[in-house]
């Protein structure tokens, strides 16, 4: 029987925290060498998207709006930005 890596009890890739993190790559990944930021020195580095000029409200409203199959956008205002978070991708 194979074990799944959490059942190894390894430690896992620095700065891919999660099994997780690789899906969000596929989401924000693309946003390096932008001015957004996308978490990458963080402990949930690629799980949301940030900017000090961002109206988050807005964006998480627009994107909300699209009715994207896989995630929900909330404004967190403890950051100012909108979070794409694993708490709001359901």
């Amino acid at each position: 029987m194979r074990n799944c890596w959490e059942q190894t009890g390894l430690p896992w890739v620095p700065h891919i925290p999660t099994l997780m993190t690789p899906f969000y790559f596929a989401a924000t990944g693309l946003l390096d060498g932008t001015n957004l930021s996308n978490g990458i020195g963080t402990p949930t580095p690629l799980e949301g998207v940030a900017s000090s000029w961002l109206d988050g409200e807005r964006l998480a409203a627009r994107l909300n709006a699209a009715a994207l199959p896989t995630s929900r956008s909330h404004h967190t205002r403890r950051c100012a930005a909108t979070c794409l978070c694993a708490a709001c991708v359901s």
